[in-house]
């Protein structure tokens, strides 16, 4: 597969999970040569990288079945800047969390969820100041969560900012 097509099947995804400022942030990344999508045996982009001064760190890992980016470490805390306030959000009790959150996000501890988040999206887990915490896959939708007392919310792929 040519690497402008890695690159549309990444930017597309970018722009459907974390909208229009990443994308434009990733297009830009892609024109500078700053960006690196490593290649799966499949022919799928498998790991997206990005040069940041003498380092490359990986940004995301892209399933080619979902079609979803999944962020790794570095790629949250590039990206999540970037995402609007009221975008893919799960604000929690940051005592709570960094306590007691092992590899799942707890009904009891959530405070709110963005009314955009629906079952199997990447989310950000924040604090009551918009200070990430991790980053994950919500297993419900914000209808779904209105009223509910206990339960898993979201699946914590990384813990980030305890």
């Amino acid at each position: 597969m040519s690497s402008t097509r890695l690159f549309e099947i990444v930017w597309s995804s970018v722009l459907k999970t974390y909208g229009e400022k990443v994308a434009r942030w990733i297009a830009d990344s892609w024109r500078s040569n700053n960006l690196i999508i490593v290649q799966s045996g499949t022919g799928n982009p498998r790991v997206i990288r990005l040069r940041v001064g003498n380092d490359i760190v990986d940004v995301a890992y892209y399933n080619p079945v979902t079609g979803v980016l999944t962020l790794a470490d570095k790629g949250a805390q590039l990206i999540y800047p970037l995402v609007e306030k009221d975008h893919k959000r799960v604000v929690v009790s940051r005592k709570d969390f960094c306590e007691y959150t092992k590899g799942s996000v707890l009904a009891p501890i959530v405070k709110r969820v963005t009314s955009d988040v629906r079952p199997g999206d990447e989310v950000f887990v924040v604090d009551e100041n918009d200070y990430l915490l991790g980053v994950g896959k919500s297993v419900v939708s914000w209808v779904d969560l209105q009223g509910l007392r206990r339960g898993e919310v979201v699946k914590l792929r990384r813990k980030i900012g305890c």
